[in-house]
């Protein structure tokens, strides 16, 4: 569920994928900032909105599910990713120490 928030949002320049220099920009070639979608906050806000929304739609039991599901990706992320997880969209706060923007390298 996220990358149907990361699609519409990257197409619109909100996040975006930057190729690593020296490279053509292929897969596994670019440095991807999903500051929103995959930030900590945003891996709580995305999966209750969208349980809640499966809850109405179906029942509170898929609903959970759901919500339960999409949070795992956020889960799954962090042990991967837990020197550059914004935990705030922007890396408000600076809590991330590796995160592009913790020091100001990209605007």
């Amino acid at each position: 569920m996220t990358y149907g928030l990361f699609i519409p949002l990257f197409l619109t320049g909100v996040e975006r994928i930057e190729a690593i220099p020296g490279t053509h920009g292929g897969y596994g070639d670019g440095i991807i900032y999903a500051d929103y979608t995959h930030s900590f906050l945003g891996a709580l806000v995305l999966p209750l909105a969208f349980g809640v929304l499966a809850g109405k739609m179906w029942e509170r039991r898929a609903g959970m599910l759901h919500g339960t599901v999409i949070f795992s990706h956020w889960i799954l992320d962090l042990p991967m990713h837990h020197h550059d997880t914004p935990w705030l969209p922007m890396n408000l706060g600076k809590f991330s120490r590796t995160h592009p923007r913790a020091h100001g390298r990209f605007a």
